[in-house]
């Protein structure tokens, strides 16, 4: 009798696993395939967005369902509420010293030459910087290099990260404002590129990331 009992029990927990496991999996799945729609109106359009995978650990540079460029990333984190399946806009792009960006007009055939050229420097690009997007969301970009003072620099701003980020939550809860942030760690070049790549307006795919 006992054992029969304990086997009924076994049966019953191991179904109850496996059916949140399946409910678990199809939510994956249906969240996915929102995404995919997302990014499928989107590459309908003629601007470029951006898609961030943060399982891939890549920051896709897009147009037309094509990608033009990818920016692995290191390290990435998380806070606040889940993320949409819709497209998050750049509100604005936030950097200690943030350098101009030159409007070009159609038909300016001269200065769209210097154009190019200023594209292809990024010296003056800066390396860490924050992007403010709709819905409450941002997003910080840092350089991640080899050294000491590097590591003493991403090791300051991670526990920063750890302290802020609940204070900014109560901040913004106070106000009846959403907030959700994460942060991508990139190499130098790639996040001088980001930024001289990414403007006002532009639309951004995020993938959630994993529990």
């Amino acid at each position: 009798m006992a054992r029969l009992l304990i086997c009924t029990v076994v049966f019953f927990l191991n179904f109850f696993f496996a059916a949140n496991a399946i409910t678990g999996e199809l939510e994956s799945l249906e969240k996915e395939n929102a995404l995919l729609k997302t990014e499928l109106k989107l590459a309908r359009k003629q601007n470029i967005y951006f898609v961030f995978d943060p399982g891939k650990k890549i920051v896709y540079l897009k147009a037309k369902g094509a990608a033009f460029r990818e920016f692995p990333a290191g390290g990435t984190g998380f806070w606040g509420t889940p993320i949409s399946t819709e497209p998050y806009k750049l509100l604005k792009r936030t950097a200690l010293m943030s350098p101009e960006r030159e409007e070009i007009k159609p038909g300016e055939k001269e200065k769209a030459d210097n154009f190019e050229l200023q594209a292809l420097e990024l010296k003056d690009m800066p390396r860490n910087f924050k992007l403010i997007l709709d819905e409450g969301m941002v997003l910080y970009v840092r350089t991640e290099n080899n050294g000491v003072l590097p590591f003493l620099r991403k090791n300051l701003f991670l526990h920063r990260w750890r302290f802020l980020q609940p204070l900014f939550t109560v901040w913004n809860s106070i106000h009846k404002k959403p907030y959700s942030a994460i942060y991508i760690m990139l190499k130098e070049e790639d996040a001088k590129s980001l930024y001289w790549s990414i403007y006002e307006g532009v639309e951004t795919i995020i993938y959630p990331f994993e529990k």
